[in-house]
């Protein structure tokens, strides 16, 4: 009998991945955390706090530089810089003007066409800058009362340019 065959090993059959019920399983879990999102986001309204106006941020860092050290001659620089960046960032806070990212050689030009101040104002803004300028870049040694102006000028510009209240209408 050379018909018949022995058996043959049994073989393991693997059954197939259920993917479509692990894409379901996602799918449901997305869900259900695109809701919970939805639902915590829904009651809540959203509160927004008007900045501080520029004069009180500028006021704020003057007094904070009153602090400064001038005995050591980097501490002067830096209060010098600094003093330069908290007028001009209320220059472009108040006014609107890119007063930060320019030179003082590039901004003199838009004060005197476009500051809209008196024209005392204007060329103090400008000789501030320039004496700023003058310690920041070239180096040279500022006096006590040199220091002491250049600060003054900063703040009694800043207070020369704090926008008036308007006055209320009366009712007739």
């Amino acid at each position: 009998a050379t018909d018949i065959r022995g058996l043959k090993k049994l073989r393991t059959v693997k059954s197939p991945t259920p993917w479509a019920l692990y894409g379901g399983i996602a799918a449901a879990l997305l869900t259900l955390l695109a809701f919970l999102i939805w639902r915590s986001r829904r009651g809540r309204e959203a509160i927004i706090v008007p900045p501080a106006p520029a004069h009180e941020i500028a006021f704020e860092a003057l007094n904070h530089l009153r602090g400064t050290d001038f005995s050591n001659e980097e501490a002067v620089r830096r209060y010098y810089f600094s003093l330069s960046g908290v007028v001009r960032s209320y220059v472009e806070n108040r006014f609107g003007m890119n007063a930060t990212d320019l030179t003082t050689e590039e901004l003199i030009p838009i004060i005197q066409h476009d500051l809209p101040v008196d024209s005392p104002l204007k060329n103090q803004l400008r000789s501030f800058l320039e004496s700023t300028d003058a310690i920041k870049y070239a180096g040279s040694a500022p006096q006590e009362a040199d220091i002491e102006r250049v600060y003054e000028q900063a703040l009694s510009f800043v207070e020369a340019t704090v926008p008036q209240p308007e006055p209320e209408e009366e009712a007739a």
